[in-house]
């Protein structure tokens, strides 16, 4: 076998030691459901307003396209507007995503501070330890799990868009308000049973 699998339960000092490193048990795949969870709370509860500023963006940069006159000394002042109007948009959902992996990273470990865990460790780095764990029993299981996941979230996205791909047809003939609604509604479709498939799996 590639590596032989440890059985023995670890003393207290090492879990403590192991502690002091960040090295603690963790479950990345509930990350990802909370992640993915406090992302469709948000558009739920804050959609209408995260799609209606991005409604009069959209409109600003469309309603001025052809009268906007660039040039080099206007030039940095439009893109830095622009900039700042989007950040001012993406930052509350960006918030909640960073204070949801917070909570789910706390919930799991504890309040911890450590910097040996951020810290470069070259000896991850070894091909050889690393072909070793990718062709241990375990990591052939990670593996399998990872692409079902990949293959079940591709086709629930996939499916999800050829499902409604009669109501994207009627966009043409709907002002910018009403495609937002009616994305929100399919994205919302799409990403709860993208969280029911990664809670069973």
């Amino acid at each position: 076998m590639p590596a032989q699998e440890k059985t023995e339960k670890p003393t207290p000092r090492r879990r403590r030691e192991a502690r002091k490193k960040g090295q603690v048990a963790k479950s990345q795949e509930l990350n990802n459901v909370a992640i993915i969870l406090a992302a469709t709370l948000f558009f739920l509860f804050m959609g209408k307003v995260f799609f209606s500023g991005l409604s009069q963006i959209m409109k600003g940069v469309f309603s001025d396209l052809y009268t906007l006159s660039i040039t080099e000394d206007n030039f940095f002042s439009y893109l830095t507007k622009g900039a700042v109007s989007v950040f001012k948009i993406f930052l509350p959902i960006v918030l909640v995503l960073m204070v949801a992996g917070i909570i789910i990273g706390v919930a799991q470990t504890g309040l911890m501070f450590t910097f040996d865990s951020i810290a470069p460790k070259f000896d991850r780095i070894n091909p050889i330890k690393g072909a070793q764990k990718l062709f241990s029993r375990r990591g052939a299981v990670e593996v399998v799990k990872a692409l079902f996941k990949v293959g079940g979230v591709s086709y629930l996205i996939f499916s999800g868009i050829r499902g409604n791909m009669a109501i994207f047809s009627t966009y043409t003939y709907m002002d910018v308000d009403q495609i937002l609604v009616s994305f929100t509604k399919i994205l919302f479709s799409i990403l709860f049973k993208i969280i029911g498939f990664l809670l069973i799996v």
